[in-house]
């Protein structure tokens, strides 16, 4: 993959994926809702990757919510970093999985790919796009609850 990293404000970007994702949630009718994001946060980043890993999130997300459900977006900074958090309330993933998940062609249950469509390969993507922007990708689950995928990046201080 080719990356064309810049200053960016992840802010926006983030606001960017959101509007660009909303009819695909609209099709599954589950809410995409973003009340905490932090602004004027600058990373670099390749906008069109961002978007790219975003997609890939949020689509997940909201695959496997629930009609009516909400997927939550979150922005904060900490201790030099900028913390993106998506989350869901759908079935979660089994401990068992957590790290398998990011594995290419690989699925919690073989019935998600017949049944919610995927090949597998989403996860295993945003992944290398994140680790491309020396972003850490992470998961938060629990059985039954939902998940929380978080994406930590490098701040730009003082631009």
């Amino acid at each position: 993959m080719k990356f064309n990293l810049q200053v960016i404000d992840l802010s926006a970007a983030l606001n960017h994926s959101i509007e660009t994702n909303q009819s695909y949630a609209d099709s599954y009718s589950v809410e995409i809702f973003a009340d905490s994001i932090e602004p004027n946060v600058k990373i670099s980043a390749d906008p069109a990757r961002l978007d790219q890993l975003m997609a890939n999130l949020l689509s997940n997300a909201i695959k496997f919510s629930k009609e009516g459900d909400k997927v939550q977006i979150d922005l904060t900074t900490k201790t030099g970093r900028a913390i993106v958090a998506v989350t869901d309330h759908g079935r979660g993933i089994p401990q068992k999985d957590k790290l398998r998940i990011f594995e290419r062609f690989q699925q919690v249950d073989s019935s998600d790919k017949r049944e919610r469509g995927g090949t597998g390969l989403g996860l295993s993507i945003a992944k290398a796009i994140a680790e491309a922007h020396q972003a850490e990708l992470t998961v938060e689950s629990v059985l039954g609850k939902g998940s929380t995928f978080y994406i930590s990046f490098p701040l730009i201080v003082g631009s």
